[in-house]
């Protein structure tokens, strides 16, 4: 299949069985992550479904906290999965909560909509600090 006309909002990708296809229908797409962990770093997925065209690329944004705003993360990218933390793309800090959403673009150019309160999120539990102790009795 391969893209060839846009004729307005259809874009013509190709035949089946000599039936000409439109595409214009925005693709779905959704982001996981773990509900918890006290770990500073994880691991991010995403996937998503077109059923005309096929899916080019996905783009995801993060939200620190139920009130932050949203942000870029991973933009064009043909990836489904990235680790998160423990620096970049933002401070990973205990006692916070990361919220994050997907949308998918096709081949005929189609993109999808986020979920206006995001796909998932990961709440980073306390890091619970062992210790040691070592008793000189002289």
């Amino acid at each position: 299949m391969a893209i060839t006309e846009d004729e307005g909002d259809r874009v013509w990708f190709g035949t089946n069985a000599g039936v000409e296809m439109y595409d214009t229908t925005a693709p779905t797409a959704s982001a996981s992550s773990p509900d918890k962990t006290s770990e500073d770093v994880f691991l991010v997925s995403w996937s998503g479904d077109d059923a005309t065209s096929g899916l080019v690329s996905y783009d995801v944004q993060l939200r620190v906290g139920s009130s932050g705003t949203w942000q870029d993360w991973q933009t064009a990218t043909t990836q489904t999965s990235a680790t998160f933390g423990p620096a970049d793309p933002v401070a990973v800090q205990d006692g916070h909560t990361y919220y994050f959403r997907a949308c998918a673009r096709d081949r005929a150019g189609n993109v999808g909509l986020y979920a206006p309160q995001g796909d998932c999120s990961t709440y980073i539990e306390a890091h619970v600090a062992s210790a040691m102790w070592l008793i000189w009795i002289p």
